[in-house]
């Protein structure tokens, strides 16, 4: 439980010395290879565009909050213990003005994705299907919850849906779709410092 307490010790010690990180993570990846699941609605992706987004949360030694989003741009925002912050509704839709105040709340830049690989992550998560989970497991208490989504845009209800591509802490469960494998790895390899690493690798 420490390393979740120290958290924002933490983070305000690296934004000191590293707020500007170049975050080509992921770069190894064939950005060029052709992907047949991408190809159902590329022009409503390549549009709009979508949000990746790191939650934690636990109530456990008080409420506690942080995160961050990566925006349209490629740059990764953090947020610690905000006096508000939006969550997708009951049906998994979030609209662009209530991620938009989200984006507002993030008052920490940590990196930036170069535009290249946020396209290569954008197309291929945009495809990814939701509805093929692992089980969920219980893990024991006090941990939290970590969770990576994608927001995807809907052009039909002009909304975001907020695809659950993992789940970690006192529950466990990870999407099996292989983009989703994928994406949740890049994602995981983004969030190093100043956040802590999850308690449960996903999909292993």
């Amino acid at each position: 439980m420490k390393k979740f307490i120290l958290t924002g010790m933490v983070l305000l010690s690296f934004c000191i010395t590293s707020c500007t990180k170049d975050l080509s993570i992921g770069g190894n990846s064939d950005t060029t290879e052709s992907s047949d699941s991408t190809s159902e609605s590329p022009s409503n992706q390549q549009i709009s565009g979508g949000y990746f987004v790191y939650s934690y949360e636990n109530y456990a030694w008080g409420h506690q909050r942080e995160g961050w989003i990566i925006d349209k741009s490629g740059i990764v925002k953090a947020y610690l213990n905000p006096d508000r912050y939006n969550l997708p509704d009951s049906n998994g839709y979030i609209t662009q003005e209530k991620i938009n105040e989200n984006l507002s709340i993030c008052n920490i830049s940590i990196g930036h994705i170069s535009q290249e690989l946020l396209s290569y992550y954008n197309n291929i998560s945009f495809a990814i299907k939701s509805d093929i989970f692992s089980d969920r497991i219980s893990h024991g208490g006090d941990v939290g919850s970590i969770k990576y989504y994608y927001y995807a845009f809907e052009s039909i209800s002009g909304k975001y849906k907020a695809k659950l591509l993992c789940e970690d802490g006192d529950w466990a469960t990870y999407n099996k779709d292989n983009n989703a494998i994928k994406v949740t790895n890049w994602l995981k390899s983004i969030q190093s410092s100043p956040f802590p690493p999850p308690y449960h690798t996903c999909g292993n």
